[in-house]
C-alpha cells in the first residue's frame, strides 16, 4: 500500500473491531514505551553522574546510592548541566546508545504477541473460532486478497447472523446464505426479523409464510429505510397485483423463452413424477395457450385468460384450436396489426410467409402439435394443464394476477428500494407454489441481463439497489432447476440469496444430495439439529482436532510418563443434537466454525423499538416469542 492508502486504512480503524492480538499489541506497546522513556531518563542521568564522578551537587536529586553507581530522579535542571560539561555529555550519549539498543530489543520481543507455541495438528487442525477470526485476516490492515475474497463478519451492515461477545455478526458479502433450522427454534426472531430492521436498506423479496415478517418489519422499512412496501398475497383482497405474463418480453426474440419458463414452472415442480411425458406435454400445451392469449390481447393477457381458454364450454377446445390455425390472427388492413406483423417478420425471418398470412408461427405450430395427438392423449394433456392451472381459477388469485402494480426490474433498477413481502398461509403453499416459483425465477432470469464491460451500450440496465431474496420454507414451493443453476452466478449481479430450510434432509429430498445450493452458500447457519443427515454433515464438515493426553505408569520412585496424540471430531453428530438452543453454529468459508448467541429481537434494546411501528405480532410469531423467552430463562 502507498502512503495515501495506508492513511485511509488508519482512519477506518476502530477499537471495537480490532482483533485481540492487535489490542494486546497496542496496550503492550504503550506500556513498554512509557517504561522505556522513563527508564531512559533515569539511566541517562545516572550514567552522566557516573561519568562526572558522582558530584555532590547532584545529591539533591539522588534516589539510590551505591558504591559504584548512583540513581538520580530526572529533573529539568539537569539539562542545564549538559551545556556546561559538553565532553561528559558526549561520552554519556555514546554509552547510552548501547543501553537504548538493548531496551529496544527487549520491547520488540515483549510487545509482539506472536511468540506462541505452535499447536500440534498431527491428527487435525479443527478448533472453534475466536474474536480474531471473525474479521479480515491481516495485522491491523486487511490484505487486498482478504478484501477481495474473505467474509468480514464485523461489518456494520448486512444480514444479521447472531451475536458474539455483544457484537452483532453480519454478512454483507456477495455470497449466499443457507439457514437450517427446525420448526420453533427461533429463526424468525433471531435472524429474519433482525435482518429486515437492522441495516439492510436495499431491496428485499421475502417469502413470508404466515405474514409475521410483513407485520413486524414493514413499518420500519418504510419509515426509516424509505422502501416502497408491497404485499403480494394472491388469495387476499388487500394484495398488490402481479401478472407474470407482463414480464414476458412481448414482441422480441425472448418471448418464447420467457413464456416457456412460466409454462414449465406451472406444471413441473414436483420431481416425484416417474413419467415426465405428461408434464412436458402439459407445459408445451400451456405455452401455446400463453402465446396465443398474449397476442390476442396484444400483450395484456393474464394467467386467468389461459384458464378461461381451457375451461371455455361455449365450443369444444379442439374446434377452437382448429380455428386458431386456420383463421388469421392479424388483419393486414389494421395499422396496429401491420406493425406487429413487421416485428414478427424480424423475429421469425425463416417463417416470414406464415406471418404475412396473419399468423403467429409459434402459436399455430403449438396448436397443430397438440391436435395431432390422439383424442385420449390430448384429453390427458388438457387435464394435466387444467390441474396445474387450477389455482388461477380462484377469483382472488385470478384478479391479483390480472395486472401488475410493479415490475420485476423495479426491485433493482427502480427509483426507490422495494420491500416485496410474499405473504402466504402455510396451508396455501402447495396450491400457490407454481405462482411463487414463477415470481422467483423471473427475478433470476430478468435481473441477470447480459453485462456490458465496454460501457458503450447505452441501453444496458443500470441497477441502483442490491436485492436480498429471503426465501423461508424454500423447499416447500417445489423444485426450481433454474434457481439451482443460477445460484452460482446471480451474486455477480447484486443478488444475495438466503435460503431457509428445516433440515438438509428436506432440501435433499427435492434437489438430491448432490444439489448446488450448499456448495454455493459460503455462509451456512445451523440451529440445534434433530435430524441425522444434518448432524452428520456438520460434524464431518467441521473436522477433527488433535487431542494430546499424558498418562503415567510405575511407582513413586520410578515413574514413567507417556504422551499420546489422537484425533477427535470437534463436534460429534450426537453433540449437535444436544447443541444449546440459545446458540447458533456458523460455518463460513475460509473461517473456523463459529458459535454465536441467538438474538431475541423482542428482548433486545437494539431491535425491539423498531417493531413498534407495525401492528401486533401474528399468533404464530407470538407463540415463537414465548418459546424463546422460556428458553432464555
Amino acid at each position: 500500500m502507498n502512503l495515501k492508502e495506508t492513511w485511509n486504512e488508519i482512519k477506518k480503524l476502530r477499537w471495537k473491531n480490532m482483533k485481540n492480538t492487535e489490542k494486546k499489541f497496542i496496550i503492550t506497546t504503550v506500556i513498554a514505551l512509557i517504561v522505556i522513556i522513563v527508564s531512559c531518563l533515569f539511566v541517562f542521568f545516572s550514567i552522566y553522574s557516573w561519568v562526572m564522578g558522582n558530584p555532590k551537587q547532584l545529591d539533591i536529586w539522588l534516589l539510590l546510592k551505591t558504591e559504584k553507581f548512583n540513581v538520580y530522579i530526572p529533573h529539568k535542571e539537569m539539562f542545564n548541566l549538559f551545556k556546561t560539561t559538553p565532553n561528559a555529555y558526549i561520552k554519556t550519549k555514546n554509552i547510552f546508545k548501547w543501553v537504548l539498543i538493548t531496551e529496544f530489543l527487549l520491547w520488540f520481543f515483549i510487545a509482539l504477541p506472536f511468540k506462541y507455541k505452535r499447536k500440534d495438528i498431527t491428527h487435525g487442525s479443527a478448533r472453534w473460532a475466536n474474536f480474531d477470526d471473525l474479521g479480515y485476516s491481516g495485522f491491523f490492515f486487511p490484505t487486498k486478497y482478504a478484501k477481495a475474497f474473505e467474509l468480514n463478519l464485523l461489518e456494520e451492515n448486512g444480514v444479521v447472523l447472531g451475536e458474539y461477545n455483544g457484537r452483532i455478526l453480519r454478512d454483507n458479502g456477495k455470497t449466499h446464505i443457507i439457514l437450517s433450522a427446525p420448526t420453533r427454534t427461533g429463526k424468525g426472531v433471531s435472524v429474519i426479523i433482525p435482518t429486515l430492521v437492522d441495516t439492510w436498506k436495499d431491496s428485499v423479496l421475502v417469502l413470508d409464510v404466515k405474514g409475521e415478517n410483513h407485520q413486524m418489519t414493514a413499518g420500519w422499512r418504510k419509515k426509516e429505510f424509505k422502501n416502497k412496501i408491497l404485499k403480494f398475497s394472491p388469495k387476499k383482497k388487500d394484495s398488490c397485483k402481479f401478472n407474470p405474463l407482463q414480464e414476458i418480453r412481448y414482441l422480441t426474440d425472448k418471448e418464447i423463452e420467457d413464456a416457456q419458463v412460466i409454462a414449465k414452472l406451472i406444471v413441473i415442480g414436483d420431481s416425484s413424477s416417474s413419467d415426465p411425458f405428461w408434464e412436458n406435454a402439459g407445459s408445451d400445451f400451456i405455452l401455446g395457450i400463453i402465446m396465443y392469449e398474449l397476442y390476442r390481447t396484444r400483450g395484456k393477457a393474464g394467467l386467468g385468460n389461459v384458464v378461461d381458454f381451457i375451461t371455455d364450454a361455449s365450443k369444444p377446445i379442439n374446434k377452437r384450436m382448429t380455428e386458431i390455425i386456420t383463421k388469421p390472427m392479424f388483419d393486414k388492413n389494421n395499422f396496429e396489426d401491420r406493425e406487429i406483423m413487421e416485428k414478427l417478420t424480424e423475429i421469425y425471418p425463416m417463417e416470414a410467409d406464415v406471418v404475412k398470412k396473419g399468423f403467429h408461427p409459434f402459436v399455430i405450430r403449438a396448436m397443430a402439435d397438440t391436435l395431432q395427438k390422439g383424442e385420449k392423449t390430448m384429453a390427458s394433456i388438457i387435464a394435466t394443464a387444467k390441474a396445474a392451472l387450477s389455482v388461477f381459477e380462484l377469483p382472488t388469485v385470478k384478479y391479483n394476477t390480472s395486472d401488475s402494480d410493479f415490475r420485476i426490474m423495479d426491485l433493482m433498477a427502480g427509483d426507490k428500494p422495494i420491500s416485496l413481502y410474499i405473504v402466504i398461509e402455510p396451508g396455501d403453499l402447495q396450491a400457490l407454489a407454481p405462482l411463487l416459483r414463477i415470481l422467483i425465477i423471473q427475478c433470476v432470469t430478468l435481473l441477470t441481463p447480459e453485462m456490458d464491460y465496454t460501457g458503450n451500450n447505452k441501453n444496458a440496465v443500470k441497477f441502483k439497489h442490491r436485492l436480498l431474496m429471503l426465501l423461508d420454507e424454500f423447499p416447500s414451493i417445489g423444485k426450481m432447476e433454474i434457481l439451482e443453476k443460477a445460484i452460482g452466478y446471480v451474486a455477480g449481479y447484486g443478488m444475495k440469496m438466503m435460503l431457509v430450510v428445516q433440515s438438509l434432509d428436506q432440501l435433499n429430498k427435492i434437489y438430491t444430495k448432490d444439489n448446488a445450493f450448499l456448495s454455493n452458500c459460503q455462509n451456512q447457519i445451523f440451529y440445534t439439529s434433530n435430524e441425522n443427515q444434518t448432524s452428520e454433515y456438520i460434524s464431518k464438515t467441521i473436522g477433527t482436532e488433535t487431542v494430546i493426553s499424558k498418562s503415567y505408569s510405575g511407582g513413586i520412585i520410578k515413574r514413567n510418563s507417556t504422551i499420546s496424540k489422537t484425533g477427535r471430531e470437534l463436534l460429534k453428530a450426537e453433540e449437535m443434537r444436544r447443541f444449546p438452543l440459545d446458540k447458533i453454529l456458523l460455518l463460513v468459508g475460509g473461517k473456523y466454525p463459529i458459535q454465536t448467541k441467538k438474538i431475541l429481537f423482542f428482548d433486545d434494546k437494539r431491535f425491539k423499538h423498531k417493531i413498534k411501528i407495525p401492528i401486533d405480532p401474528t399468533p404464530a410469531m407470538q407463540a415463537e416469542m414465548e418459546i424463546m423467552k422460556r428458553m432464555k430463562k
